[in-house]
């Protein structure tokens, strides 16, 4: 109804009852204003529901997600170091490529001697080493270089290719970053580094591949420790050669495979001092196994211990029996590997065997390897002292080519040092390896220590060493290495005879 423009909504109705119409009518604009107060009300109390539903929902989300991320990050990620880990490498190796666009370097990496750290002062101390050695490894690199840890203390690295001299210089850089001293608690670690390299895509464009071949060179460079090796292929058939080695030597001792020679060892006026034990291997599908191919591999799979023990018993039983057939003795010197060395209860077996042969213990030195000292000083020299107590002499074997220092031997009960073959061979052309030599022999005369040149092959070479003072000598010049019962005729026909 519209009176006069303004509308008015109205309603008729006829009661029977009664007998009458009743009519209501009111303002349309009354009911407008009612509906939108009512409409608007509805409108906040729906978006402010709304609101906190959206905000709940997105709490939710962001809390499931945030629980995902770091769950994805725990299985892509060292929970020790929180570097990446193989996982993270591989899913994200394909991703990696393609926004390099460049051909880039696999490097793998293996701390030198860090199983004697856990072995000696337990795995709280190896891991606090662990999480400094990913300290340096971020420092070091730049954000597009991934550093992954591989398990262990084997760690991986991909870096793109720059120009190469360059590259090697930060291989050479990152070997002395890492090596550098640690400080954990109140000891004094360093730790050396072994790294193989592959290059992506001369070597291979499948990173399997390329770790593979990273590993095989990473094992020959653990070979010379505290270096760096490119891949080449002569080191797949390496491989499949020392796959070979460790698989007979398992069985050589059993098969009676092994046995030892001697080299004579002689003094200045060419008496007999004594002689150096090395082993021999034959097998009869491998031939004649060099000594440097498969003590390496006996000490990397768990085997020296075995065959340790079986050059220290068979030495002790051979050249007892040689002290009673020819009625006159002179030394053993025996070769003990760090495995053997820091393995438990080394000198107690020792011990054992020299006392089982009936050998007089003062007769009797170890040479040792300067790698034995590099980073396990305090577990090391308490165990020196215990078997210089007992009488046994100590050698310190190749020295002039490791890590010694003067302030080390100063601390060390070494009564020998053996001046390496390297110096011997070059010595004769070589003024600086002559003034090496006679630094040598100083300072073994200043230290109250008896100096042994191995490798001596000509007579040109023994008249230097006596112009220098030397005072042992060892090597080809004066005899091979001998079995038993040559051994037995050489002395026979030198023990009153002199050089």
């Amino acid at each position: 109804i519209d009176y006069r423009n303004k509308k008015t909504y109205a309603a008729i109705k006829y009661d029977q009852q009664y007998h009458f119409w009743t009519v209501v009518k009111t303002d349309a604009i009354t009911i407008n204003n009612i509906f939108i107060k009512t409409f608007f009300i509805y409108l906040a109390v729906f978006l402010l529901f709304s609101i906190v539903l959206y905000n709940l929902f997105k709490h939710i989300a962001f809390s499931e997600q945030k629980n995902k991320d770091i769950l994805c990050f725990k299985a892509t990620h060292d929970t020790l170091t929180q570097l990446p880990n193989r996982s993270y490498l591989y899913q994200n190796i394909d991703c990696w490529i393609n926004s390099s666009k460049q051909p880039f370097y696999v490097l793998f990496i293996d701390l030198d001697n860090f199983k004697n750290i856990n072995d000696n002062y337990g795995h709280q101390i190896g891991d606090q080493v662990l999480i400094e050695v990913a300290h340096r490894y971020r420092s070091f690199f730049s954000d597009n270089t991934l550093v992954v840890r591989q398990g262990g203390d084997e760690f991986i690295i991909l870096i793109k290719k720059d120009d190469k001299e360059n590259n090697k210089n930060i291989f050479s850089r990152l070997i002395k970053i890492i090596s550098k001293p640690y400080h954990i608690d109140r000891y004094l670690f360093q730790i050396g580094v072994s790294m193989g390299i592959a290059e992506y895509p001369i070597h291979s464009d499948k990173l399997e591949h390329l770790l593979s071949q990273s590993d095989m060179a990473m094992y020959e460079a653990k070979k010379k420790k505290n270096t760096y090796l490119f891949y080449s292929s002569e080191m797949k058939s390496i491989r499949r050669r020392n796959s070979d080695i460790e698989i007979e030597l398992r069985t050589a001792i059993k098969n009676n495979e092994l046995w030892m020679v001697y080299q004579p060892q002689i003094r200045q006026n060419g008496e007999i001092y004594g002689v150096e034990a090395l082993v021999r291997w034959n097998n009869k599908n491998l031939g004649m196994v060099p000594p440097d191919q498969f003590i390496s591999i006996a000490e990397a799979t768990g085997l020296m211990p075995d065959l340790g023990e079986f050059i220290i018993n068979r030495s002790l039983f051979e050249i007892q029996s040689i002290h009673e057939h020819i009625n006159n003795k002179f030394k053993l010197s025996i070769n003990v590997s760090v495995k053997q060395f820091t393995e438990d209860r080394f000198l107690e077996k020792l011990l054992y065997l020299v006392s089982f042969h009936n050998f007089e213990i003062h007769y009797l030195t170890l040479e040792l390897t300067e790698s034995l000292f590099i980073e396990d000083m305090d577990y090391v020299l308490p165990l020196l002292k215990s078997i210089k107590q007992q009488g046994i002499e100590m050698s310190l074997d190749d020295f002039g080519t490791g890590y010694s220092s003067l302030s080390m031997l100063e601390k060390l009960p070494i009564d020998e040092l053996k001046i390496d073959k390297a110096f011997i061979d070059e010595m004769l052309e070589n003024k600086r390896y002559q003034a090496m030599i006679q630094g040598i022999i100083n300072i073994g005369k200043n230290l109250s220590q008896h100096t042994l040149a191995e490798g001596v092959e000509t007579r040109e070479q023994v008249e230097m060493l006596n112009h220098f003072n030397c005072e042992i000598y060892q090597g080809y010049y004066f005899s091979q290495p001998l079995s038993k019962d040559e051994l037995i005729t050489f002395l026979q026909d030198n023990i009153n005879n002199s050089f």
